[in-house]
């Protein structure tokens, strides 16, 4: 009988700063197949929920996940093992969040500030 693949190590979510460098993920000790060669698994990006923030490919059992620049949020990304035919699927999390340097709350602040100064001069 052929099993289907399973997974061996779940995914961990990803948390982010806005503008981050591309991150890399192992995706070898991620899914393993009971009754095959597990370099014979077939990976793949499943689904990305947000694909405004983050662009998810996979090269050689590698996940690289590239950031989209001055963009936050989340993205659900699905990855698929498929072996001989058979699935199964993990699904992680991104989150990109906004940097306190670049926060809209501090720019206005600070317009305002100088705005105070010229109507006092």
């Amino acid at each position: 009988m052929d099993d289907p693949p399973v997974i061996k190590q779940n995914i961990s979510d990803v948390h982010v700063d806005e503008d981050a460098p591309d991150d890399r993920i192992n995706l070898k000790n991620v899914f393993t197949d009971p009754d095959s060669n597990d370099d014979l698994i077939q990976l793949t990006v499943w689904q990305n929920t947000n694909p405004e923030i983050v662009t998810p490919v996979i090269t050689d059992q590698s996940l690289c996940l590239t950031f989209s620049p001055d963009r936050y949020g989340t993205s659900e990304i699905v990855i698929m093992a498929t072996s001989n035919g058979k699935h199964v699927s993990d699904t992680f999390l991104v989150r990109q969040t906004i940097r306190k340097s670049s926060a809209p709350v501090k720019k206005q602040v600070i317009f305002l500030m100088l705005s105070l100064k010229k109507i006092q001069t």
